[in-house]
């Protein structure tokens, strides 16, 4: 079951696993009827799952085996702001571009990412399902991290506290953090499968050229695949994952979740830092 199969790296996940009839029955989790009907168009089973209400996110989940979660809050362009912001620059004062972005009452990443989250494993485990694949985001070290400033949502700290409970809940895991998500906006395409990846733990990665701090969505979706045909490989296992520029050369990565992972072997993700109020609660 994939939780966020409506958005770009759901959905390319969800038709990655279509890919393979034989060994993966993936069901799509909508939450509206509107959403359902679109990944129904793509071919996919889908079911209404509504994490608000444990009795729906239950229900969904039985008789699953694995569930996704690549689910995340999605901040908007707020264009006054933003006008705001290129005045700032303009007069060379201090501006952030997370503050013209914005998100909508009841979607901010609190109530999406970590109340969300939260729901989805425990709905998970009254389910007994067996393995959870949790898809969060390089960063989760720095509370500082751009992406936590958008509209002052602090995702990667509240994706970060959602990790740590689901690790908490003795749920068998796989955590992924991947690096800039490419295309960032818009419809550009940015194919996967041309480029060398790469792997770390605890952001030493963030320390990379922009050329190897990025990947594509579709490779994303490649490896989230890999992880739920070999569970053996990943479970238990927390790792940052990056891609090189094709500019960059190197070797393009051949699918083989366990030579992906072999740089990290059995090294263990940190959780003790950053010390936060968010994570503290």
């Amino acid at each position: 079951l994939i939780l966020g199969a409506g958005g770009r790296s759901g959905g390319m996940a969800l038709k990655k696993m279509m890919e393979h009839p034989s060994e993966i029955e993936v069901v799509g989790a909508a939450r509206s009827a509107a959403s359902a009907q679109k990944l129904e168009s793509m071919g996919a089973k889908t079911v209404m799952c509504d994490l608000t209400r444990p009795e729906s996110a239950e229900a969904a989940m039985s008789g699953i085996d694995v569930l996704v979660i690549l689910s995340s809050a999605m901040p908007q362009l707020n264009k006054c702001k933003m006008l705001g912001v290129v005045c700032k620059k303009i007069c060379r004062m201090e501006a952030n571009v997370g503050e013209a972005l914005t998100y909508e009452p009841g979607a901010f990443p609190v109530h999406i990412d970590w109340e969300g989250g939260r729901s989805a494993i425990d709905a998970a485990k009254s389910a007994g399902v067996k393995h959870v694949i949790y898809i969060g985001s390089m960063g989760g070290t720095d509370p500082n991290n751009f992406l936590n400033t958008m509209g002052n949502g602090n995702i990667v700290l509240y994706k970060r506290k959602a990790e740590m409970y689901l690790i908490g809940s003795g749920i068998p895991y796989t955590i992924i953090h991947p690096g800039g998500l490419l295309p960032h906006r818009g419809n550009t395409i940015v194919p996967g499968g041309e480029r060398e990846l790469l792997v770390g733990i605890n952001d030493t990665m963030m320390n990379n050229d922009s050329k190897e701090r990025c990947i594509p969505r579709e490779d994303l979706a490649e490896v989230v695949t890999q992880c739920v045909l070999e569970p053996e490989v990943c479970m238990g296992k927390v790792f940052d994952v990056s891609s090189k520029d094709p500019s960059l050369g190197g070797q393009i990565w051949d699918r083989n979740l366990k030579t992906l992972l072999a740089p990290i072997a059995d090294q263990k993700y940190d959780y003790s830092q950053p010390q936060h109020p968010i994570l503290e609660n």
